[in-house]
């Protein structure tokens, strides 16, 4: 499915406004939790980030140790997506916000458990989504308004992630952006286990 995002327009005038020092205030250190709500949910009305029914929660965790987090599409954005400025913001928000419609596909097909330790198909799995969380990152960096270091650090991600994505297969179609397809072929090698859980996304190459 395509994931939409609108640049934010500029207007000068709107750096001496109350809502705008308001915004640039919650980037500062032990900013108020509240501040930083309204600012993630500011991100997603202004960008018109696609929110539907896969997202149940979008919410502030100020004790979340990584930047997002994406737990069967009730998302947590925590203090370090705040560590640089509103474009690294926005594309926090939005990778975590493509992993929501990732896990409904998983429930349709039957897949309710992925542990990433348990298997090395569950493993590509969540190589998968991360890969096309960035993919779809970078897709927008002009209406995120990512600035140069940004993109190259996403790009990193991205390249890693797909790099763990090491079924061929799965791995070409990902490459053609035949997104579900990959995950299909990844779901046809899955094995469901009645133990563990559905665990969050946590790795060296993803924001959450």
């Amino acid at each position: 499915m395509p994931y939409p995002a609108t640049q934010i327009p500029f207007d000068p005038r709107d750096f001496a406004s109350y809502e705008s020092l308001h915004r640039i205030a919650a980037f500062s250190k032990g900013a108020d939790a509240a501040n930083r709500q309204a600012v993630i949910d500011y991100v997603v009305t202004a960008q018109g980030f696609s929110k539907d029914h896969t997202t149940k929660s979008l919410v502030y965790a100020e004790k979340l140790d990584q930047p997002g987090r994406n737990i069967r599409g009730n998302i947590q954005i925590g203090p370090l997506a705040f560590a640089q400025d509103l474009a690294w913001l926005a594309g926090v928000v939005f990778h975590e916000l493509v992993h929501s419609p990732q896990y409904a596909y998983y429930t349709s097909r039957g897949v309710t458990l992925i542990d990433p330790k348990r298997s090395e198909t569950e493993r590509r799995m969540i190589a998968l989504d991360e890969y096309e969380a960035y993919w779809w990152t970078l897709k927008r960096k002009v209406e995120l308004a990512l600035a140069q270091p940004q993109e190259s650090e996403i790009r990193r991600r991205s390249e890693y992630a797909l790099i763990e994505l090491d079924d061929d297969g799965a791995k070409g179609l990902a490459r053609g952006q035949r997104f579900d397809e990959a995950r299909d072929a990844l779901i046809r090698q899955y094995s469901p286990s009645t133990k563990g859980a559905m665990v969050t996304r946590r790795c060296s190459t993803c924001y959450a």
